[in-house]
Formats: structure tokens, C-alpha cells, sequence
């Protein structure tokens, strides 16, 4: 993937300037919630991490642009358990 040099700082600023501060689990287990908060003036992601018959699987989970507070819901469209870890 090729940035300038522009998109890379807001990349980096963004990592400073928000912070994880909540994941719930729906009660199913087949859906989280991911709240952010402070400020990011560029896109960013996260990893979700599911575990189906004993195998951990990755995801990216793309998290728009906020300033404030932003909480992206999540559905498992793949029938696997959602692993959360610190």
C-alpha cells in the first residue's frame, strides 16, 4: 500500500491521540461493541480475534474518522466465538 508522507503522520498522530477504552460482548456472543475515544483525523483499525474448533482466526475492523467519542459494533458473521484479550 503506498501513503505519502501526509497519511502516514495522521496514522501516527492517531495512535497518540486515541484510546481503546470499552469492549462489551453481546450477550449471544456473537456481536462485540468497540468504543474509542479522543480524536483521529484518518482511519484506523483494530484487531478482532475469533476462535472457532480450536482455531484463532484475525480480523480487521476498520474504524472511521472520530473526534470525541465513536462505538463500532461488530456482528460474527462467521459463527465463531470472539476472544478478548489486554
Amino acid at each position: 500500500m503506498m501513503l505519502t508522507m501526509d497519511d502516514a503522520l495522521k496514522i501516527v498522530r492517531a495512535e497518540k491521540t486515541s484510546h481503546l477504552t470499552e469492549t462489551i460482548l453481546g450477550k449471544d456472543k456473537k456481536g462485540i461493541d468497540i468504543t474509542l475515544n479522543g480524536s483521529a483525523d484518518t482511519k484506523t483499525y483494530v484487531y478482532l480475534f475469533t476462535e472457532k474448533d480450536k482455531k484463532i482466526t484475525q480480523r480487521l475492523v476498520e474504524i472511521p474518522e472520530f473526534d470525541g467519542a465513536v462505538k463500532v459494533s461488530v456482528l460474527n458473521s462467521l459463527s465463531n466465538n470472539i476472544v478478548l484479550s489486554k
